[in-house]
């Protein structure tokens, strides 16, 4: 059993007996994703669902308050679980990722003043709260960064159920996905970008080789949503 310690502050006192029990903590299990290819040697010995070219893997929050430390999920935890079903693992862990990690969709300039701690009430227009996400935008959007509250494995709200079908109705139908890193996505509606698929898989190659480390790589890939279908795709 191992834990990723996000902050070692609160890993003192970790109860193994109380993870050790799959009803005591299933309302605690979660999930991010992480690419496939490169991650064979680490999905060895952990269960996992695959999600086109990525893996969605399992952990435990320990502390659903912070999240700042959560325990891998691997196949000797799954055995003291008694648990086999991994479909069904994932649907409890997507709806307690939505719960715990709640989803935002907002205006990637909103959240550039946001992090600088630049912007002002009067520059946010709030156009939803859904159940599934929150989101800010303007009239004049035209790309979104989709992440969690946390900003911690983030692109794990690409399989919270409904999002993107909201998204898809919000902005009038499909959008391209692109994977920032294992954290973020940017969504950008079909209607900005469409002369423009080149380019964004062009942009997405080279700010990987150059920007993203090992640990946060997600995809080379870039992703559409298709509305009529509700199916992911790679272009």
């Amino acid at each position: 059993m191992s834990i990723l310690k996000i902050d070692d502050s609160n890993v003192k006192g970790f109860d193994v007996d109380l993870i050790c029990d799959f009803e005591r903590v299933k309302n605690q299990v979660c999930f991010r994703l992480i690419n496939l290819d490169r991650n064979k040697d680490y999905l060895k010995d952990k269960p996992y669902v695959i999600v086109q070219d990525l893996a969605a893997v399992f952990f435990v929050v320990l502390n659903p308050e912070s999240v700042d430390s959560v325990v891998v999920v691997d196949n000797k935890l799954m055995d003291l679980w008694k648990v086999d079903d991994l479909e069904a693992l994932f649907e409890i862990a997507k709806e307690n990722s939505s719960r715990i990690l709640r989803a935002s969709v907002n205006d990637i300039f909103l959240e550039i003043l946001i992090y600088l701690d630049q912007v002002n009430n009067e520059d946010i227009a709030k156009i939803c709260d859904y159940d599934i996400f929150d989101m800010q935008a303007n009239k004049e959007s035209k790309i979104f960064v989709a992440t969690n509250s946390k900003k911690l494995f983030g692109s794990a709200v690409l399989m919270y159920d409904g999002l993107l079908a909201k998204f898809s109705q919000i902005v009038g139908g499909d959008f391209f996905i692109i994977p920032c890193s294992v954290h973020e996505l940017i969504f950008v509606p079909c209607i900005e970008a469409d002369s423009n698929v080149k380019e964004l898989q062009e942009m997405v190659a080279h700010v990987n080789a150059t920007e993203i480390s090992e640990k946060d790589f997600l995809s080379n890939n870039v992703y559409k949503y298709n509305s009529l279908s509700d199916s992911l795709e790679i272009i």
